[in-house]
C-alpha cells in the first residue's frame, strides 16, 4: 500500500494513465533528441514551406538559433522539438536520423512553371520529391525495383531540331517502342526505373510537373490540377525529355524547354508518320482521330502541322481562331480521358501488404512517419490498398 507521504511511481498509470502518457511522451522527444537529423528539420521546413525566421517566431527562439539547428553546430531541447513538430505539421519522430539521405542538388531540378512558381513553392516541390525518393528507397528493400534503364543523349543548347528529333527517335527505339504509338507513358517511364507521383495536395497549385535526380535515381512529379489523359501524357514525355538530354544542363531557360516540349512532341507522335497522316486542312474529324491513335492534344497535333510545313500560316491563324473561339483550352472534344497516373510504388505496397508487410513497417525502413508514407503512396499509386495496424 501506499503511505500518505509516498509519491507514486512516474511508471505507474494514476489519474486515468496520464503519468504514463507523459512519461511515455517525454522519452520518446529524448530519444529523438538523442538521434537529432538536422536535414530532417530543414526538410520538414521546406515541406511547410517556411523560412528560418517564421519558425523561430514560432518556437520563440532566434533564426540564428533554427540556423544552427539546420547546419548541425547545436541541436534543439527536447521541450523545442515537440514545439517544431507542431509548426511544421510533423510528428516529433520526423527529426530523428536516418540511416539514408538522398543527395541531390536543388539548383538542377527542371520545373515546368520556374518564372511562375517562387523560391519557396519549388524548395517545398523538392522536398516532396525527396519524401518519394525516401518512399522508393523503402519499398527496394522487399521489391525489387526495375533498373534504371533510360538513355543518356545530351544535347547541346545549340541543338538543331533535327538533333532533338534524333535523340527522340531514339529514346524510343531503345524503349522498345518501334513505330507503335505510346500506350501508357507514366507506366513506361516506371518500368524503366523512373520514380513517378502526382503532386500532393500540400504543395501550391502553381507548381507544375518537374523531374529532378535524387542519389542515383530520377523523380517525376506531375500535376494533380490537369485531369486529362492528353496533358498528363505530354507532361511525362517532357521530362522524360529533360532525363534523356539535359542530366547536366542548367534548367529553366525557354531553350532547354523547347526542346523539351520537342522531344514529347516527337516521342509520341513521330513527325515522319505524321506527316503523311495529317490533314493538309483543319480538319478536326481527322484530326480527332490522330488524337486518339497517338494521345496528344487537337492544339498539339496543329502546332505539329505547322511545324512540318504541312499547314502554312494561314491555315494555322485559322484553325486557332477557331479552337481558341471554341474554348478548347478548358476541354478538347475527343476526350481521351482522366489524367495517367503513377502506379509503381502503390502496387509495391499494396503487394507488401498482402504477404503481411504493413504501412507502418515501410515508414519505419523509410525513417518517416506512417501517415506522410500513406500520403506519398497515394500519390503514386492508381489503386491505393493499404492499410495502418
Amino acid at each position: 500500500m501506499t503511505g500518505p507521504g509516498d509519491r507514486p511511481s512516474p511508471l505507474r498509470s494514476v489519474d486515468g494513465g496520464r503519468n504514463v502518457e507523459g512519461a511515455a511522451h517525454s522519452a520518446r522527444l529524448e530519444s529523438v533528441r538523442l538521434t537529432f537529423a538536422p536535414e530532417r528539420l530543414r526538410l520538414a521546413r521546406l515541406l511547410a514551406r517556411k523560412r528560418k525566421n517564421e519558425v523561430a517566431v514560432e518556437v520563440d527562439v532566434t533564426p540564428t538559433a533554427v540556423g544552427q539547428w539546420e547546419s548541425g553546430a547545436t541541436a534543439p531541447s527536447a521541450e523545442t522539438l515537440f514545439k517544431l513538430s507542431l509548426t511544421l505539421g510533423v510528428p516529433v519522430e520526423f527529426f530523428a536520423r536516418h540511416r539514408r539521405q538522398a543527395v541531390h542538388d536543388p539548383a538542377a531540378a527542371h520545373f515546368r512553371s520556374l518564372r511562375a512558381t517562387s523560391q519557396a513553392e519549388r524548395s517545398q516541390a523538392l522536398a516532396f520529391g525527396e519524401l518519394v525518393w525516401a518512399v522508393a528507397d523503402s519499398v527496394s528493400r522487399w521489391v525489387e525495383l526495375p533498373d534504371l534503364d533510360v538513355p543518356d543523349i545530351p544535347i547541346s543548347a545549340d541543338a538543331s531540331d533535327a538533333e532533338v528529333e534524333a535523340a527522340a527517335t531514339a529514346t524510343r527505339a531503345a524503349l522498345g517502342l518501334g513505330d507503335a504509338p505510346v500506350g501508357h507513358v507514366v507506366r513506361l517511364i516506371e518500368s524503366r526505373g523512373v520514380i513517378a507521383a502526382v503532386a500532393s495536395s500540400r504543395l501550391a497549385e502553381r507548381v507544375d510537373a518537374f523531374s529532378h535526380w535524387y542519389s542515383s535515381r530520377p523523380v517525376i512529379v506531375l500535376s494533380s490540377a490537369k485531369n486529362d489523359a492528353a496533358r498528363s501524357r505530354f507532361d511525362a514525355a517532357h521530362e522524360l525529355g529533360h532525363l534523356v538530354m539535359h542530366h547536366d544542363r542548367e534548367p529553366g531557360s525557354r531553350i532547354v524547354e523547347r526542346q523539351a516540349h520537342l522531344f514529347a512532341s516527337c516521342f509520341l507522335a513521330p513527325p515522319e508518320q505524321l506527316v503523311e497522316l495529317l490533314p493538309r486542312r483543319a480538319d478536326w474529324g481527322e484530326l480527332a482521330e490522330l488524337k486518339l491513335r497517338y494521345g496528344v492534344s487537337l492544339k498539339g497535333l496543329a502546332y505539329t502541322a505547322s511545324r512540318l510545313g504541312v499547314w502554312g500560316e494561314s491555315t494555322m491563324r485559322t484553325a486557332m481562331v477557331h479552337y481558341n473561339r471554341n474554348n478548347w483550352n478548358a476541354g478538347e472534344p475527343a476526350s481521351l480521358g482522366e489524367a495517367e497516373r503513377p502506379s509503381m510504388l502503390g502496387r509495391c505496397a499494396a503487394l507488401l501488404d498482402e504477404h503481411g508487410i504493413t504501412l507502418e513497417e515501410i515508414a519505419g525502413e523509410a525513417g518517416l512517419p506512417p501517415e506522410i508514407v500513406g500520403e506519398v503512396l497515394a500519390c503514386a499509386s492508381d489503386a491505393p490498398r493499404l492499410r495502418l495496424n
